[in-house]
């Protein structure tokens, strides 16, 4: 048990670094109430508050730990609260060119009845294209410098029956907004699926200063020599002339791939894109980019950098499967957003042991359940069951190691 001591410890003490690098500056109740949080969603696995309160274990009843939890959800995030994460992300992320990737995903409620403006949602689970009860979450992740695991920047649910809801792309312009924000000119580099082809979220990064990568459709339009022709007719007409070893989801695969430069309708300058054919696939994936592609190296990057997208997925299916991030209970649209942060402070501090690769990171995933193939080229499971059967010997929360002040009783004076 001493050695599980030893190993909580450590474990405890790294867990207060960083998390006060973000909520450091706070008043002493929000601080207590995000390092309880942040902590029982790692400790029990779950973001449901009554699983929280459980791994907190704190001497008052379960239902006032729930209530008090509760209670602070409710409030607003500090806007203050998003700019020290971003700089800790930022801190973990290249110095040359870092890398976001943009997607949405569906969080499906089918028997949900009292949770604040449920919509409706394409299940993407179904074999057949369903829809249910639920929420859209639209969701930006920037990839760390050395092991490239996700670092979560911006979670939002929302949905169609919200009031003052005008569509999807104001909360996808928000997130860009509030993460360009902290950037150089030019310091990274967005990615995009075919979802976002649209010439309005070109010109922004133009405005804006940013590379990008998007994922063309099959209807998009170039001109060559003054006229109009589908770019997937120039496709046919091309062969993947570079080969790259790429691996995708843990399978290697080959991908072949060949660029050129285009013209887009209602733009004066041209951009490069790149043809890419993955695996045995016979259509290209067609990226249109404004980085600029001198070399084959450049190619390879502007691949790879597209390839990187299945990251965010298995971000997403991450967050589902081990923390139960379908299953909250929380019913306000904005407890739902604030446990949802909580979360990705969560992730956050799995991402910088990851990162780190310290002594304590190979101790804390030597205790976790052996994996199947399919989420070994992914950390995140391994470290979080060995975190979860470490802080199992643990009967309190973090409450021991909290520098929180205490007031002295003083005496009261007597008159006689």
């Amino acid at each position: 048990m001493s050695n599980y001591n030893k190993l909580i410890d450590r474990y405890d003490r790294l867990f207060l670094y960083y998390l006060n690098k973000i909520i450091g500056h706070l008043p002493k109740p929000k601080t207590k109430f995000y390092i309880d949080i942040v902590y029982g969603i790692l400790k029990s696995k779950s973001v449901l508050l009554s699983n929280i309160a459980h791994s907190l274990n704190e001497k008052i009843l379960l239902k006032k730990t729930i209530e008090r939890l509760s209670n602070f959800l409710s409030s607003e995030i500090d806007e203050d609260l998003h700019a020290y994460h971003y700089r800790l992300n930022l801190s973990l992320m290249p110095t040359d060119l870092k890398l976001f990737i943009v997607d949405d995903t569906d969080v499906i409620k089918p028997y949900g009845k009292r949770f604040e403006s449920l919509g409706r949602v394409k299940d993407g689970s179904a074999i057949r294209v369903t829809y249910e009860k639920g929420y859209r979450v639209t969701s930006i992740v920037g990839l760390s410098t050395n092991v490239k695991h996700p670092l979560p920047f911006y979670d939002v649910f929302h949905s169609e029956t919200q009031v003052n809801f005008n569509s999807i792309n104001k909360y996808t312009s928000k997130g860009l907004s509030s993460i360009i924000f902290h950037l150089k000119d030019y310091e990274s580099c967005f990615v995009f699926d075919r979802g976002y082809d649209d010439n309005k979220l070109f010109n922004y990064f133009l405005e804006n200063k940013q590379y990008f990568i998007v994922r063309l459709t099959k209807k998009r339009k170039i001109i060559i020599k003054n006229r109009k022709i589908t770019l997937m007719s120039l496709a046919l007409h091309k062969k993947g002339k570079i080969i790259i070893p790429v691996t995708y989801k843990g399978n290697k695969l080959e991908a072949k791939a060949y660029h050129t430069k285009v013209n887009l309708i209602g733009f004066k300058d041209s951009y490069y894109v790149v043809f890419n054919y993955l695996g045995d696939s016979k259509e290209p994936l067609m990226l249109l980019t404004n980085r600029n592609i001198k070399s084959k190296e450049d190619v390879i990057s502007v691949v790879m950098s597209y390839c990187s997208r299945w990251k965010i997925e298995e971000y997403f299916r991450f967050k589902k499967v081990e923390f139960e991030f379908e299953d909250f209970r929380v019913r306000s649209i904005n407890r739902i957003n604030h446990l949802t942060f909580c979360l990705d402070l969560a992730i956050t501090i799995l991402t910088i042991l990851i990162e780190n690769q310290s002594d304590l990171y190979y101790q804390l995933i030597s205790q976790g359940k052996n994996l199947k193939d399919d989420k070994s080229y992914l950390k995140f499971y391994q470290l979080i069951s060995g975190i979860n059967a470490v802080l199992g010997h643990k009967e309190m929360g973090i409450k021991s190691k909290e520098n929180i002040e205490h007031r002295k009783h003083t005496k009261q004076l007597s008159l006689f």
